[in-house]
């Protein structure tokens, strides 16, 4: 079900994904290719301010969460607030990194726009992420996609489209999504979104689990 695209592109599902970081709860990532099932644990940090529990778990991959839209713009910012290339960011990161592990810029989520409600073309939106990815120093992105941004066809498009001009752009980019999922697996919409991708993605292809 995951579809992979330069580098990786595969899809994280979790039940209940919230706007909050949650150090305790970290969605699990299918395969991108067939092959043995790895361990990986990736929480939800906030991009600008630590908190006792990063550590726990030994993480892989922190989450930087979340950068969306500032109001209707197409502008990049840390929870609609803070600007994208702020130093607490670049502290935090490098923070973060120093203790071995990855860090993956993670788009949307429940509560802010997620950018590709605002930026009008694929070229704007790709501007747009590259820049969280640059304050973050970042070759992985996350797309949490919930309510409007999972069902606006256009922003659909238009975001499959920026995300393989960031393949091309960016050699050896990571991208995973998380979505909502049933017990029955992921959602119509969920499905809808990856075949876009798949359909869009620079080099993608798929592969089932």
């Amino acid at each position: 079900m995951p579809v992979a695209g330069a580098g990786v592109l595969a899809a994280l599902m979790c039940a209940g994904c919230s706007s909050t970081p949650d150090p305790a709860a970290a969605p699990e990532q299918l395969p991108a290719a067939p092959g043995s099932l790895t361990d990986t644990y990736s929480p939800y940090v906030s991009a600008t301010t630590a908190a006792p529990t990063d550590s726990v778990g030994d993480p892989a991959v922190y989450n930087l969460s979340f950068a969306v839209a500032h109001g209707s713009t197409c502008r990049a910012v840390w929870d609609d607030d803070t600007a994208i290339a702020d130093s607490d960011v670049k502290d935090r990161a490098a923070a973060l990194k120093r203790s071995g592990a990855a860090v993956r810029v993670s788009f949307g989520g429940q509560a802010g726009r997620e950018l590709a409600l605002t930026c009008r073309t694929p070229a704007q939106l790709a501007a747009a992420y590259g820049s969280a990815l640059d304050a973050a120093g970042a070759t992985e992105a996350d797309f949490d996609i919930e309510g409007a941004a999972l069902t606006d066809r256009a922003a659909l498009t238009r975001r499959a489209e920026a995300i393989a001009l960031l393949q091309k752009q960016r050699a050896g980019l990571k991208v995973t999504f998380t979505l909502a999922a049933m017990p029955t697996g992921l959602t119509p919409q969920g499905t809808a979104l990856l075949k876009s991708a798949e359909a869009t993605a620079y080099g993608s292809r798929r592969s089932t689990s």
